[in-house]
C-alpha cells in the first residue's frame, strides 16, 4: 500500500509500505531519505502516536493516508534548558 509522509518542513514523501513492516522500519527508511536519525523522530497517524514495535497493518491505514514525521527537539549543551 502507498503512504504519504509529511515532516516539519511540509516536504510530503510518497512510500510503499507492506503490513509486516514495523514502524521502526518505516522510520530507518525515512532516515535514510531526510538524513534525521531514528531516535531524532516520531510519528503520528491521525492525531495517534505510531509505536516502533507496531505492525503497520495494525495501523488501519488506508490508500495514501497521511502519516506525519515529527522531530524531537533536543537541549543544547551550552545552556541548562
Amino acid at each position: 500500500m502507498k503512504i504519504v509522509v509529511r515532516s516539519n518542513s511540509r516536504i510530503d514523501f510518497t512510500l510503499s509500505v507492506e503490513d509486516n513492516q514495523t514502524v521502526l522500519e518505516l522510520k530507518e527508511i525515512l532516515e535514510k531519505k531526510t538524513r534525521i536519525k531514528v531516535d531524532e523522530m516520531f510519528l503520528s497517524h491521525r492525531g495517534r502516536l505510531m509505536y516502533d514495535e507496531a505492525e503497520l497493518g495494525t495501523c488501519n491505514f488506508k490508500e495514501m493516508d497521511m502519516v506525519k514525521m515529527h522531530i524531537r527537539l533536543l537541549s543544547c549543551k551550552k545552556c541548562s534548558c
